[in-house]
């Protein structure tokens, strides 16, 4: 097992690794600037997104605890109609939200070693 981790540390061992060897390079300040006020955006909209779900999420628990003292057909199925069109609104919300987060990187990192 050892056999496997020395030839990864062995450059390390040796002395000081110099800062070709190994070094993390940004994109220019002013661009990362500008995309961190991008993703500082795109945060906020994922939160409010997040806030309606949750808000949809409480109206199907209520639901759900109202359909427990419900026994009238009708009434039953206002209210399962009702549900299932916060579960798809729900649903749809859902893979905005994780399209949203797989969009291209906000800044650019090279990682040189």
């Amino acid at each position: 097992m050892n056999a496997l981790f020395s030839g990864s540390f062995s450059r390390f061992c040796s002395g000081e690794p110099t800062a070709a060897a190994s070094s993390v390079e940004m994109s220019s300040s002013a661009i990362a600037g500008v995309n961190l006020d991008k993703f500082f955006e795109d945060v906020e909209s994922i939160k409010e997104e997040l806030r309606e779900m949750e808000s949809l999420q409480q109206k199907l628990q209520d639901a759900h605890e109202q359909s427990k003292t419900l026994h009238n057909a009708n009434s039953l199925k206002e209210l399962q109609s009702r549900m299932d069109s916060h579960v798809s609104l729900a649903l749809k919300k859902a893979k905005l939200i994780s399209l949203s987060t797989l969009t291209e990187p906000f800044f650019a990192i090279s990682l040189t070693v």
